[in-house]
């Protein structure tokens, strides 16, 4: 925010959105009008229900590298030479690989009041997710355990306290 760098997600009236589209094209990078007034939030939503789930995928997919006996390294080598890599799998990545947990500040009790609301809202609308499940009870086992406070990308240390060594 400080550095102007936000992804907004707006909706709601039109007019109202372009009378204050220039003050938040200075607090964000991206700047989205997305239509009806709700709109905005259920692609929040959405969108951090993804980015959780792939941090989880690739924080598991760490531990089992361990229990494998393969190196970390090798396994994030041949996965971000695809079409696998991504912002997310990097911030896992980074402290996976080099213990730096700063590249996403996003707490794991955070993450799972997020994939909890997405829940419910796919509930709301007549649908059950399938995928959230399972990243919303590992987040919410981190959590009860007392990781709730660490970052995301701490997660690959929840893994790895799971499986067998």
């Amino acid at each position: 925010a400080v550095d102007g760098l936000l992804n907004i997600m707006a909706s709601g009236d039109r007019a109202a959105f372009d009378k204050v589209k220039p003050v938040l094209d200075d607090l964000g990078e991206n700047v989205f009008h997305l239509g009806a007034l709700g709109t905005g939030h259920s692609i929040k939503l959405m969108n951090n229900f993804f980015g959780m789930t792939v941090a989880n995928a690739m924080a598991e997919a760490f531990a089992v590298a361990d229990v494998a006996g393969i190196e970390r390294q090798a396994i994030y080598d041949v996965m971000s030479a695809g079409p696998l890599r991504s912002g997310m799998m990097d911030f896992v990545a980074a402290y996976a690989l080099q213990g730096d947990e700063t590249k996403l500040e996003f707490a794991i009790k955070n993450a799972r009041k997020d994939v909890g609301y997405y829940q419910q809202m796919t509930e709301d609308a007549g649908a059950s997710s399938v995928m959230s499940k399972a990243t919303l009870a590992a987040l919410t086992e981190a959590t009860e355990a007392g990781q709730g406070d660490d970052y995301v990308c701490k997660m690959v240390d929840f893994y790895s306290k799971k499986l067998p060594v």
